[in-house]
């Protein structure tokens, strides 16, 4: 008890903005029982809590797994997943998977960031939480919560315009030691609890969608 509530009382800094009790907000999210109340069920269970098949290839479930967080998803956006099937396995060949974002050099920023020039007819938004399933430490999210929370140094709320420096300021905030530490107690507490704990990048998104909840 003791440990879980010096973690508690932890703070967190994300895009020049804090956000408290960071990790009731994750245990609520993840199903857990937290300090209002008892668990509850959020998409954890549907996209964070199913693991890919591999890292080579995106799979029918990391698509329907993104559907849990990403409302709509439409006979065009099934079809292109399937149809370009091999161009985006060329792409994650060309992407590490071991690599953290915040331990990205600026070539394979400037690689992440041509992501959103792509040409094709899916959202950014669903484009990544795609990816997110088969890179984790590497590709964030681009949906609207985050490109809002950040757009201090974006200046953008469109997610495509705001996506080169909304990675590097995740890029940034994640390499921050005090940031970086916080965030891997949750994920060690959150791991003991559930057996799978979402990746970093993600806690970041979770946070940072749940901040506006009641």
């Amino acid at each position: 008890m003791g440990e879980e509530a010096d973690l508690g009382a932890l703070a967190i800094g994300l895009g020049g903005r804090r956000i408290a009790d960071p990790l009731d907000r994750l245990r609520r999210y993840c199903g857990l029982p937290w300090s209002g109340g008892t668990s509850e069920t959020w998409p954890y269970h549907y996209y964070d809590a199913i693991e890919s098949p591999d890292a080579d290839r995106i799979h029918p479930i990391d698509v329907l797994a993104a559907g849990a967080i990403h409302p709509g998803l439409t006979r065009g956006d099934l079809a292109f997943f399937h149809d370009e099937a091999d161009a985006l396995a060329a792409w994650l060949a060309s992407t590490p998977a071991d690599i953290r974002l915040a331990d990205a050099d600026d070539d394979l920023l400037d690689h992440l960031a041509e992501v959103a020039t792509w040409d094709v007819p899916v959202s950014l938004a669903l484009l990544t939480k795609v990816l997110q399933r088969v890179r984790p430490l590497l590709v964030p999210i681009a949906d609207q919560h985050l490109v809002d929370w950040y757009r201090r140094y974006t200046g953008e709320g469109d997610p495509v315009a705001a996506w080169p420096i909304l990675l590097s300021g995740l890029r940034n905030d994640l390499h921050y030691r005090t940031t970086w530490l916080v965030l891997a107690m949750f994920g060690a507490r959150l791991e003991t609890e559930l057996g799978r704990a979402p990746s970093t990048l993600r806690r970041v998104d979770i946070l940072i969608r749940m901040e506006g909840v009641s």
